[in-house]
């Protein structure tokens, strides 16, 4: 007795609920319209698109040597004469004196340069670019993916915590009825002072409740608001629900979506492709390189004095005979680093099967849970129901009313949790198939 009156007294003398802060804005969003915000908001996935646009431009600077390179260039040369020859020839011709080779010369020119052929490094080098660009592009899609379960996991956190909350008000408004009840039974003289002592109490707890269930559902909101890149004071009306089925999916079905979809395998399959292009860029430098010139340009002549046109055609052949080991050590890096790549593939399966499983078994466990709750709250509702109708009638105790009341809104928010739970299981599973982002 002492104890219900000592609660009675703290939930009459308990404070009001801290006000909420102002609202910004009201945004209306379907579950669609919340994805297509958190992709173009993003900072993960917007600097996954800049290393795209990264790749792009490797890939072009290694395909430029297929092609020729006009150039235009220009030499001064300046040589000391090794001798020179005086003729001594009657005034006013002379003395001349001539000397051996040009103290100043200038040849501009206009070039075209090409690579007849380098061992393979031209062509190693954009297929690495481009294995780079693929893996990046993966990448890219992983990036969607995870925007797209972090968005949708905080959209149904947000439903979920909100109907838990509307479960919490409902519960208050019973408890407000049963407390008028017990009042009205008590000025009748059908009940004791205790019964609407229980009453209260229980109401107070419900009370209770439902200030942390709106606490919750606001701090869902403001994390939605994070994620969406919303001021966290911005409400979300949110026009999508949460279904009470979802489809069934094999274990095999994802698996197999896995294995052609995850962004993190198709990377790590392009790693491997990059790896074979870096390890023929190494083994390029043991065989030689040719490579072809054609010029046009003024040049100075040793005798004639002036700028006179040349037409140069030049072949150059180069074979690093001896570098103290610098071409091996490449070698040696670039097979290391193959190996590393296709240790880190096997081990990227892995990852996605363990992560699948996971998912597979979360899904069915969540869609359990769901038949169980439900089987639950008609089971509550029942007992509530029969409850009131016994204590309406006198034959039932306030105590027994208000367990009845307890259980009914545990199992109804046993039932959104569980409703919750399978939703953001399936988008879970949906993520580890790499169906998301797509």
């Amino acid at each position: 007795m002492l104890t219900a009156l000592l609660a009675a007294t703290i939930v009459a003398a308990a404070p009001a609920p801290t006000p909420t802060p102002a609202i910004s804005q009201t945004i209306t969003l379907s579950l669609t319209q919340a994805v297509e915000r958190g992709l173009s908001e993003n900072l993960s996935y917007l600097r996954a698109h800049e290393s795209v646009a990264t790749a792009v431009a490797r890939l072009r600077q290694a395909r430029a040597p297929e092609l020729p390179f006009l150039v235009l260039k220009d030499a001064y040369t300046h040589t000391d004469p090794l001798a020179a020859l005086t003729l001594h020839l009657p005034p006013p011709l002379g003395p001349v004196t001539v000397k051996q080779g040009l103290e100043n010369a200038n040849d501009p020119r206009i070039a075209l340069q090409y690579t007849l052929f380098d061992g393979g490094k031209t062509t190693s080098q954009a297929g690495q670019a481009a294995a780079g660009l693929a893996a990046v592009e993966s990448q890219l899609r992983a990036a969607a993916g995870t925007t797209v379960q972090t968005v949708s996991d905080g959209y149904y956190r947000l439903l979920e915590a909100r109907q838990l909350a509307e479960v919490a008000d409902e519960a208050v408004r019973v408890d407000q009825a049963h407390v008028k009840q017990a009042q009205q039974f008590l000025q009748a003289g059908t009940v004791a002072r205790s019964d609407v002592l229980r009453a209260e109490t229980t109401l107070g707890n419900d009370q209770v409740a439902a200030i942390r269930t709106h606490n919750a559902a606001d701090v869902a909101e403001s994390a939605l608001d994070d994620a969406l890149a919303y001021p966290v004071t911005t409400h979300l009306v949110l026009t999508d629900t949460i279904s009470e089925s979802v489809p069934q999916i094999a274990l095999e079905t994802l698996q197999q979506a896995a294995q052609a979809n995850r962004g993190e395998l198709q990377a790590a399959r392009y790693a491997i492709a990059a790896a074979h292009a870096a390890l023929g860029v190494a083994r390029s430098s043991t065989v030689p390189s040719l490579s072809l010139q054609a010029s046009e340009g003024n040049a100075q002549p040793q005798i004639v004095s002036g700028y006179h046109a040349q037409f140069l055609l030049q072949l150059d052949a180069v074979w690093t005979l001896f570098d103290h080991g610098l071409t091996a050590g490449r070698i040696q890096e670039a097979q290391s680093q193959l190996g590393d790549a296709e240790l880190a593939y096997r081990q990227a399966v892995q990852s996605v099967d363990l992560q699948v499983e996971q998912a597979y078994l979360d899904l069915q466990a969540a869609r359990a849970g769901v038949d169980a709750a439900q089987r639950l709250v008609a089971f509550a509702d029942e007992n509530r129901r029969l409850a009131e109708e016994r204590y309406k009638a006198g034959v039932g105790t306030a105590v027994e009313l208000a367990d009845a009341q307890l259980n009914a809104t545990s199992a109804q928010q046993s039932l959104v949790k569980a409703l919750g739970d399978q939703q953001t299981a399936l988008v879970d599973a949906r993520y580890a198939a790499g169906l998301l982002g797509r």
